[in-house]
């Protein structure tokens, strides 16, 4: 019930917003939007929509933070866990243990703080939306890409990346293969109702994608012979 009751209510948020923000500010933003003169009208209504949908999930974001910011990170871990890969990963590089992603101290300041940077990035990037699809995929590639990291942040340190300079230069590398992803989870956490359920599915395909980052590094590994712990590729 631990991961149930929070979704049902955050579910119930999501309506409410959803309904609250399309019905007082829809016609503003598609007004805006005509002001500016950058394309058809069907464009703008488009545009506009696609803001709201954008404030929708930003306010859901915050709430479901709020009341169970760490549900991903849990059904991640018993996922790796079922797949075999915490297996793998203690019998072929030793790694003998992932963090414990449970406790309340320097976890739930992390995900604290990676919440408001999170939230942060899209309010900065939300004037970006005033471009027509441009702008949209735009604040989809940044905050995917940030999205993806956040999600598996409790788990690069598996890969010997312990500090967030280093988790930073891995996400940079790997930023096409996070924005994709994060892009995906974003969108479809945006779709009203439903959104929240996509909290548990983005979280399962995070650790797939865990488990596909965790085969790269074992590639590259054994191309240049070098120590598990130190190579970030």
């Amino acid at each position: 019930e631990y991961i149930v009751v929070p979704y049902l209510v955050t579910a119930a948020f999501a309506v409410l917003a959803t309904v609250l923000l399309f019905v007082l500010t829809l016609d503003y933003q598609t007004e805006a939007f005509r002001r500016r003169g950058f394309g058809p009208p069907w464009l703008d209504e488009t545009s506009a929509a696609l803001v709201v949908l954008i404030e929708v999930m930003l306010v859901t974001f915050v709430f479901f933070e709020a009341v169970f910011s760490k549900v991903q990170a849990l059904i991640i871990d018993k996922v790796l866990d079922l797949r075999g890969v915490k297996a793998r990963l203690s019998s072929q590089h030793g790694v003998d243990e992932i963090p414990d992603i449970g406790c309340i101290g320097g976890d739930c300041l992390r995900g604290v703080i990676s919440a408001i940077v999170r939230l942060a990035v899209m309010i900065i990037l939300l004037p970006i939306n005033e471009l027509p699809i441009l702008g949209q995929v735009i604040w989809f590639t940044v905050n995917g890409w940030l999205c993806t990291w956040d999600l598996l942040a409790d788990f690069l340190p598996a890969f010997g990346l312990m500090t967030i300079q280093e988790q930073g230069r891995y996400a940079c590398s790997h930023f096409l293969q996070f924005a994709k992803f994060g892009a995906i989870a974003l969108l479809l956490q945006l779709i009203p109702v439903l959104g929240p359920v996509f909290f548990c599915t983005n979280a399962y395909g995070g650790a797939l994608l865990f488990e596909s980052l965790m085969y790269q590094k074992e590639r590259a590994e054994d191309a240049e012979d070098s120590n598990w712990a130190y190579q970030e590729m």
